[in-house]
């Protein structure tokens, strides 16, 4: 949790740094709130990045035997689709909308689209990925159009604004990867096995996230086995309770320690 508070309020710190020296400098206004905008349209695309295939496999499909190759297909295709969409959101933008129209339709259809994503229900599922896609192709070309117009032509600060314009792009997904990591990593299937003689051997299952919560309420001590990962779910009753199964079998990717 303390980790996720530090991203956010790292987060805010660059927000406010961006904004005092965009008005020291004498930049468009415009530009911190389209630096604002798209900082969340980076975070929106690696957070679908890293973890669409573990939610299609882990939960939304994960009742179907090929799910793994269902999700890396859905994965590619909507991977694709949002860098071939900008070409025909571009065209539309510049002939037809404009560049202001574009962006704020491409962030209300993305909006929606991660809306969508909270109902597991396969219509509400796959058009939330054509909102995404659809969404994105309005406004990923045009965001950075707008920012060229709004300096005159041969303006010295036109570059710097650039920079910092493109400082959003690069630097802030990471932050939205840490935090999708960090979200996904206390959430991960856990168990400590107390290890003794049948039937002294017991497991106790959890989530990384609860194990400290664990070891306190039942009062584990040493030798104690940490099993993490998706193999928890996947081991069955009888093996657990089997003394020298999860030290023999090579099959279990495990991490073993003491606990202190």
């Amino acid at each position: 949790m303390s980790q996720i508070i530090s991203y956010i309020l790292f987060t805010v710190l660059i927000l406010v740094i961006v904004k005092k020296y965009l008005d020291k400098k004498g930049h468009p206004k415009a530009l911190f709130y389209l630096f604002f905008a798209e900082m969340w349209e980076r975070f929106s695309f690696y957070g679908m990045r890293a973890l669409l295939v573990l939610y299609l496999i882990k939960d939304f499909m994960s009742d179907r035997e090929n799910n793994e190759e269902i999700a890396y297909g859905i994965y590619a295709s909507y991977g694709a689709l949002v860098y071939l969409t900008p070409l025909i959101g571009g065209y539309l933008a510049d002939k037809f909308i404009g560049y202001r129209k574009s962006i704020i339709f491409g962030g209300i259809l993305m909006a929606l689209g991660h809306f969508c994503m909270a109902f597991q229900n396969e219509i509400f599922f796959y058009g939330a990925l054509g909102l995404l896609i659809i969404g994105n192709g309005f406004f990923k070309p045009n965001i950075s159009t707008l920012v060229g117009s709004l300096y005159p032509e041969g303006d010295p600060k036109r570059d710097s604004g650039f920079t910092i314009f493109y400082m959003g792009i690069n630097t802030l997904p990471k932050i939205a990867e840490k935090l999708v990591e960090h979200g996904r990593d206390i959430n991960t299937p856990a168990a400590l096995i107390r290890k003794g003689t049948q039937p002294e051997q017991k497991t106790y299952r959890g989530t990384i996230g609860n194990l400290a919560e664990l070891v306190e309420k039942h009062n584990i001590t040493p030798p104690t086995l940490i099993v993490i990962g998706d193999v928890v779910n996947q081991l069955t009753e009888q093996q657990l309770k089997t003394p020298g199964f999860l030290d023999a079998n090579d099959y279990v990717q495990s991490v073993s320690e003491k606990i202190a």
